[in-house]
């Protein structure tokens, strides 16, 4: 689902509350997963989505404390016997992802913003909180289905639809995945889904109930330093330098930091021609240094860009009415 950092502040109390990071907005797949982030997002400890390549994100290890990186993911699903396959998704449209980022799929594996890359062959597993109807069966090709109960078991397995019980999990396979579905599903079998997530310096981060995680990208600052790779995180395509409108054009963007003493920074720059110019990447890095940001890295911006406080919206947003977006960022008083 989606909401404004308006609504949730209001609903939370929040002193402040940005939007988050990139999410599903884009058709086909935002008739089935609309809302879902495009990159890294852990709730509660569970990862509802995969990271895009390894592109920036904030991890909330506890309530006052972030880590701002670029973290990549991988997930397998395990079946008795040691069998296993590689999960390519987790809460998305199989055989489509909006943001590209997933291996085998056309026209790029890596990270593109704004754009839809597909595959016809994919395995896709959707969390108990996704809560939709799941995606139905695509037109021509394979496709299976299967339901696991809360302890692991597959109580039912057929054609991709239908909405998930209450505390149970589902995977979906098309293309040459659903052959191995198939052998490793039926009814009383038990799967498992194990994540894993790494920096780019291949340190492993470990999942407890008080993690969260959103990403977006670039990163901006690392140690104080300007660390901004566009290219490598998908958001300037140097084969295509008539493109770059998102890296060094000025826009409304919102931007995430941690300074020395371990502070959580959270900024927005408003971007409305005539009237308000916003920043380019660049600007960002600069702007978050002089906040006193070590860390710092860019959210989501343009009409999700918005910040709240007590349910009043104190920027002045490109996006009217407000932009209900994929998750938001609260900083929400101790009881």
């Amino acid at each position: 689902s989606r909401t404004t950092a308006q609504a949730a502040s209001a609903a939370l109390g929040s002193v402040a509350a940005t939007n988050g990071g990139f999410f599903t907005i884009d058709a086909p797949a935002v008739t089935y997963a609309g809302g879902v982030d495009t990159g890294l997002s852990v709730q509660n400890g569970v990862v509802e989505s995969l990271a895009n390549g390894d592109r920036a994100a904030a991890v909330f290890a506890s309530q006052n404390r972030v880590s701002i990186q670029n973290v990549s993911s991988a997930a397998v699903l395990q079946a008795p016997g040691g069998a296993s396959a590689r999960v390519l998704g987790v809460n998305r449209l199989p055989g489509v992802a909006e943001d590209c980022g997933v291996a085998g799929f056309a026209p790029t594996d890596e990270p593109r913003q704004n754009t839809v890359c597909t595959g016809a062959n994919d395995l896709v597993v959707f969390t108990p909180q996704f809560g939709a109807p799941l995606p139905p069966a695509p037109s021509s090709g394979p496709a299976l289905q299967a339901v696991v109960d809360a302890k692991g078991e597959v109580v039912s397995a057929g054609a991709p639809g239908g909405t998930l019980p209450a505390g149970d999990w589902a995977v979906q396979a098309i293309g040459t995945d659903e052959a191995w579905l198939a052998s490793h599903a039926k009814a009383g079998t038990r799967l498992s889904v194990s994540e894993r997530l790494r920096t780019r310096q291949g340190q492993q981060l470990r999942l407890n109930p008080a993690t969260t995680a959103t990403s977006a990208g670039p990163l901006l600052l690392q140690n104080g330093r300007p660390a901004i790779d566009a290219a490598a995180e998908g958001v300037f395509d140097p084969r295509d330098l008539n493109d770059y409108t998102f890296s060094a054009y000025r826009h409304a963007r919102t931007m995430i930091g941690v300074d020395r003493r371990g502070r959580i920074l959270l900024a927005t720059v408003d971007g409305i021609p005539g009237v308000s110019e916003g920043m380019t990447l660049t600007e960002e890095a600069a702007f978050m240094r002089s906040l006193g940001a070590v860390d710092a890295m860019n959210l989501d911006g343009g009409g999700s860009t918005q910040f709240a406080s007590f349910g009043q919206v104190l920027d002045d947003p490109s996006s009217s009415p407000l932009r209900p977006v994929g998750d938001t960022v609260e900083a929400v008083p101790n009881p």
